[in-house]
């Protein structure tokens, strides 16, 4: 009979998360989100070649409105899988998240989908929030938060309230920042 150490377990359960992340990454844009992908258009113009992803969105917007649940993890898979490909166009991505998950119905279905992508909402109080080495998304609510990203690729939306946000070692932090009770609209990215 062989026994493991529990390090060694936990090593076996990384590489197996790994492999299975990676599977399904490649799958994913393949199967579930090819349609999404196959309304990308090229568009050559005056000002160039570009990647004009607004087809992306208007089919999101069409599933929104027949399906909240799988809109909502159709676009947070598109985001987490085929940002970096759509980076170079006119993809908004997760820019309005915040609004977006405000006005989704709050189903059991889609709070374990905020879950699922580690979606973290806040409440009206004054939080300080260390997040994890993972990717976090945070919407800080109401209160005067601050907000420090660690080492994930973090996703950080102050909303309401006087908030500080504060990327960490993840190479990417982008978050959507509100000052003196106004919403700003700045969208910005840190790098270490």
């Amino acid at each position: 009979r062989v026994q493991f150490a529990q390090t060694q377990l936990d090593l076996l359960q990384q590489a197996y998360d790994g492999l299975r992340e990676s599977v399904y990454a490649s799958l994913v844009l393949q199967t579930r989100l090819r349609p999404y992908l196959d309304r990308i258009e090229l568009v050559i113009d005056e000002t160039g070649l570009r990647l004009d992803a607004a087809g992306i969105e208007a089919a999101l917007q069409e599933r929104r409105g027949t399906d909240p649940e799988g809109f909502l993890g159709d676009l947070l898979d598109l985001d987490r899988y085929a940002s970096a490909f759509l980076s170079g166009s006119n993809w908004v991505g997760l820019a309005a998240f915040d609004s977006v998950v405000e006005s989704l119905p709050q189903t059991a279905g889609i709070a374990a989908l905020l879950q699922e992508f580690r979606v973290r909402r806040l409440g009206a109080e004054n939080d300080s929030v260390w997040l994890t080495q993972r990717a976090d998304i945070v919407l800080a609510g109401d209160g005067n938060d601050t907000l420090i990203g660690w080492a994930g690729n973090d996703r950080l939306f102050g909303q309401a309230g006087n908030d500080r946000l504060y990327g960490g070692d993840g190479g990417r932090s982008a978050g959507i920042c509100g000052r003196n009770n106004e919403r700003a609209t700045k969208t910005w990215r840190m790098a270490a």
